[in-house]
């Protein structure tokens, strides 16, 4: 059974690689989308529990694939995304924090780093869920009845097969 399914948006098979790698688990599942505008269709199917967002992704990089997100869930067409953007450079955090992803790295990617970030957004400690469910105008406690119900505890990484990875090149509409 999967407990925690993580949206990667990346066009670069050694960025999936990476993230499957550092992130992958029995109870972990992965949905690769390989452009960033058939993002709003794949969370209109099931809402991920994390996105991890690649910045350079040819078709509409992160920073737009985030932006879009936050602007979909102020319209209220979905909930929080939880955002890990990874970067290239250092002088790109300045894009992370602007465009509100929930954490940010540098790549090269590091593994450790990677899943301490991917906890750290999937299961916040309680002082981070109440000044985030302020933010939203909602209270600490709904959020973290959904953190109980919808996030498990990330396990050991462990490498997965890419025949096993639920890839995404267009909307369901258009299959």
């Amino acid at each position: 059974m999967v407990a925690v399914q993580i949206l990667v948006v990346a066009d670069a098979p050694y960025v999936i690689d990476q993230v499957t790698a550092a992130l992958g688990g029995s109870d972990v599942g992965f949905t690769v989308v390989s452009d960033g505008r058939n993002v709003p269709a794949v969370i209109a199917e099931r809402m991920p529990d994390l996105a991890v967002i690649d910045l350079q992704v040819g078709s509409m990089g992160g920073v737009a694939v985030t932006m879009a997100a936050r602007l979909d869930e102020s319209a209220g067409r979905h909930g929080r995304l939880p955002v890990l953007l990874l970067l290239d450079r250092d002088a790109d955090v300045y894009l992370a924090k602007r465009c509100d992803a929930d954490d940010y790295l540098v790549k090269p990617i590091n593994a450790l780093q990677m899943k301490r970030a991917a906890l750290a957004i999937v299961n916040p400690p309680e002082e981070l869920s109440r000044a985030a469910a302020a933010k939203r105008g909602r209270r600490a406690g709904e959020d973290a009845a959904e953190a109980e119900l919808g996030a498990a505890e990330l396990v050991e990484a462990e490498t997965v097969d890419a025949a096993e990875l639920d890839v995404v090149d267009e909307p369901a509409e258009l299959r």
